[in-house]
């Protein structure tokens, strides 16, 4: 599938250095393979439609359907794993911050923004 530049940022940062802080290196871990499995359920989804569907398979029919579904799926467990609550139309990559109420000592998890900014930003020689 396409990927936003978000992701395509993200990725692009989520080269470990032994620099990095461990939750970080988690973090990025966990959203690497939270979109390897979205794109897998996608590839899986849309093949099984046009399967189905046949020669006139109309794409924009899977997205509406089962897409829509998986892309809400991924998006929940993308919040979960960013510690934010997103809209499930949205790209919780993309969306406006919103916290999740709780505390990373009381839920496990952190604000992503603060846990970002507490240590300095890597740049590549």
């Amino acid at each position: 599938g396409a990927v936003s530049d978000a992701e395509r940022r993200l990725v692009r940062e989520a080269v470990g250095s032994t620099n990095d802080p461990a939750q970080i290196l988690e973090m990025q871990a966990r959203v690497m393979a939270q979109r390897a499995t979205f794109d897998k359920q996608m590839a899986e989804g849309l093949r099984k439609y046009r399967t189905k569907a046949g020669t006139y398979a109309d794409p924009d029919v899977f997205f509406r359907g089962e897409g829509q579904s998986i892309i809400e799926q991924h998006n929940r467990q993308m919040s979960k794993i960013l510690g934010i609550n997103v809209p499930l139309d949205q790209n919780p990559l993309q969306a406006p911050l919103q916290e999740t109420g709780g505390t990373s000592s009381s839920s496990g998890k952190s604000d992503i923004k603060s846990l970002l900014n507490k240590y300095p930003r890597r740049t590549n020689p």
